[in-house]
């Protein structure tokens, strides 16, 4: 009995490996598909604003606007905004 229940337990931990696997596999797609389009844009586009991120400061709701330059260095250092940004752009089908 205590056989099976390590053997199961060793299945869960592998697919959670693979899932963390998967997840960063996603996220270096995305990534990818960013870096895509980002680099055929012409230079002048890339100063342009491309979505709108709303942050709460306090009690007010800021509106934030990025542009691909903005969108381009928070991705590439990986920050908390730069997957905001990313998932945004995704959603709106912009990458």
């Amino acid at each position: 009995m205590l056989i099976l229940i390590i053997l199961i337990l060793l299945k869960v931990f592998k697919y959670m490996i693979n899932d963390k696997k998967v997840g960063k596999n996603m996220e270096k797609e995305r990534k990818m598909r960013f870096l895509g389009v980002y680099q055929n844009l012409p230079l002048n586009e890339r100063k342009n604003t491309i979505i709108v991120l709303e942050t709460k400061e306090k009690d007010k709701i800021k509106k934030e606007p990025i542009s691909w330059d903005i969108a381009f260095i928070e991705i590439k250092q990986e920050t908390p905004i730069g997957e905001k940004i990313l998932s945004k752009l995704i959603k709106l089908n912009l990458i």
